[in-house]
């Protein structure tokens, strides 16, 4: 069972599977409503406490804005520190070109995926080959499936005309042999 993790927003809900496959990119990949657009943010942790992270901030910038003879609220620094945390998280918004809404759709995932490939170092090369790659296993697994139901027919025929089929015998196997047909049906009798 997957956590739930509260919105921001409560009327909006991402798709769900739009966040499995951003899941399949990176596992700590989440959607979330930010500023009036859908947002990914990765799950990755900040170094420390957030909180102690967000309140030593908080003081540095009270103390900075003091000495420029600016009085701002603790508070306020505080706010903007978390804000700031949290956009260290954000991987990107989902918008159109122009800056317009988007909604939620796979073209996230999409780019996503192409970035994630220049974040392990792949090349298209390198893509290329590991999809080759893929596809072999796959052909070599469907041959190999293939093979065992075309054993296994020959098997049953086999069996079919020992049993069954008195009349087809030795000489009619030679006939067959006669004419070319090597098989392993052939090659069995």
């Amino acid at each position: 069972m997957e956590a739930r993790v509260p919105l921001s927003h409560p009327l909006y809900m991402p798709d769900r599977a739009i966040c499995r496959a951003l899941r399949r990119v990176e596992p700590t990949l989440s959607v979330d409503w930010y500023a009036g657009r859908w947002a990914v943010f990765h799950g990755l942790p900040h170094y420390g406490d957030v909180d102690a992270s967000a309140a030593a901030l908080a003081r540095e910038t009270v103390r900075d804005f003091r000495e420029q003879g600016e009085l701002v609220p603790y508070h306020a620094c505080l706010q903007a520190a978390h804000t700031l945390i949290r956009q260290e998280q954000l991987v990107c918004v989902v918008e159109e070109p122009d800056g317009g809404y988007r909604p939620l759709d796979a073209r996230v995932v999409t780019h996503l995926r192409r970035l994630d490939w220049q974040r392990r170092n792949w090349w298209v090369r390198d893509y290329l080959q590991a999809a080759r790659t893929q596809a072999d296993d796959l052909t070599r697994s469907r041959r190999t499936a293939t093979d065992a139901v075309w054993a296994d027919c020959r098997q049953d025929i086999t069996e079919y005309v020992d049993r069954h089929h008195t009349s087809f015998s030795a000489t009619a196997l030679r006939s067959l042999k006669e004419r070319g047909h090597d098989s392993a049906l052939l090659a069995s009798a």
